[in-house]
């Protein structure tokens, strides 16, 4: 999630903190669907984009302000608010139910089967009923739990602002590992090919063993890492408060390249082919070369950029603090539209089928089409 000196920030980006969430099935056998799209975090929806606005489906309202990324799978939208509410609504937008954690939820919900799994600034890790909302378990961490939970392989992952990055049974909530690093955890894990990768409060992305917590590779940034990484071939990808958005080698933990925007990101990057994308609190969104990190095409909006890229299909989409969601054309960095709502944008939107959802900070849940 993403994240900055306001609470908003954690969401996303991991934040928010900031933040954005999409659908996907995971490779394991039980479907799975989480933050940034799947567990290497890629920020692809498995969506067709809306390449011409229709019109607002629907709008819904949570009554308290809103930070996380809202997560679209199996016909529902899940997301929790301010008030410490994990709430579903079906796909017309309808209340399906509420849950009570113990203070505000910032973390974006994943979802394994039947289980929905959410951090709260209580400190615990829930697991609850995606049909019923009632719990199933939860676990107390060493901190508040704003890093959105990654699900591989039957295992749940996810860090503290203890310091710790957790593995738990995603059936049971038993505790596989934790991992000590030097800072808070508001990054939301990536895992890929047995490892996990994740950022931190102390300036460094971290590569463990996603079996034993065994660190791998540590990598230092000069800025606190909120943005959570996104795994794509032989590369992790991941934004710093230092203004920089960094190719780092998976194996070595050696830096391929970096590159400088004009302010800082805590907004984490969507890899698709040979283009990363990353939005900048500079404005701008960028498009850039996964090789070399050079720039195939810049677009800006009129306010700084919080929220998380989601690529579905030829489109991307952007919250700003603007307040619009933007729909950007893939290859070319050519806006298609922009939807106004009620309130800034820091959460990361989410897609499937053909519709997008996002919500505002003040709390409304929106769905286009």
């Amino acid at each position: 999630m993403n994240r900055t000196m306001h609470s908003g920030w954690r969401g996303g980006f991991g934040r928010l903190a900031l933040s954005v969430a999409l659908v996907a099935l995971g490779a394991c056998s039980v479907p799975s669907a989480m933050f940034r799209g799947d567990a290497a975090h890629s920020g692809a929806a498995q969506a067709f984009g809306v390449e011409h606005l229709d019109r607002l489906q629907w709008k819904a309202k949570s009554g308290a302000k809103t930070y996380g990324a809202p997560l679209a799978a199996d016909g529902r939208v899940y997301w929790g608010d301010a008030a410490g509410e994990v709430i579903a609504v079906d796909a017309k937008g309808q209340e399906l139910w509420r849950y009570k954690t113990g203070n505000n939820v910032e973390s974006s919900p994943a979802v394994r089967g039947q289980t929905l799994y959410v951090g709260s600034d209580d400190g615990h890790l829930y697991a609850l009923d995606t049909q019923t909302g009632h719990l199933k378990w939860r676990f107390k961490a060493d901190g508040m739990v704003y890093s959105s939970p990654a699900v591989s392989a039957g295992t749940v992952y996810f860090g503290s602002t203890g310091g710790n990055v957790y593995a738990l049974d995603a059936q049971t909530g038993e505790q596989r590992w934790v991992h000590k690093t030097q800072g808070a955890v508001y990054s939301s894990p990536a895992v890929s090919a047995g490892t996990l990768y994740v950022g931190c409060d102390d300036t460094r992305l971290y590569a463990l063993d996603a079996a034993t917590g065994k660190e791998r590779w540590t990598f230092r940034t000069g800025g606190r890492v909120f943005s959570s990484p996104a795994v794509s071939g032989d590369s992790v990808y991941f934004a710093s408060g230092d203004h920089h958005l960094y190719a780092v080698d998976i194996n070595t933990g050696q830096k391929r390249w970096a590159y400088r925007t004009r302010d800082k990101i805590y907004a984490s990057p969507a890899v698709s082919e040979d283009t990363v994308y990353v939005a900048s609190t500079d404005d701008s969104l960028y498009a850039l070369n996964t090789t070399d990190g050079k720039v195939r095409w810049q677009f800006t909006a009129d306010a700084p950029l919080y929220s998380s890229p989601v690529l579905a299909g030829k489109v991307l989409y952007v919250g700003s603090t603007d307040g619009y969601l933007y729909a950007i054309e893939r290859d070319s960095g050519k806006r298609l539209w922009r939807f106004r709502s009620d309130n800034k944008i820091y959460a990361a939107p989410t897609a499937a089928g053909g519709s997008v959802y996002f919500l505002d900070a003040g709390g409304a849940l929106y769905a286009l089409q």
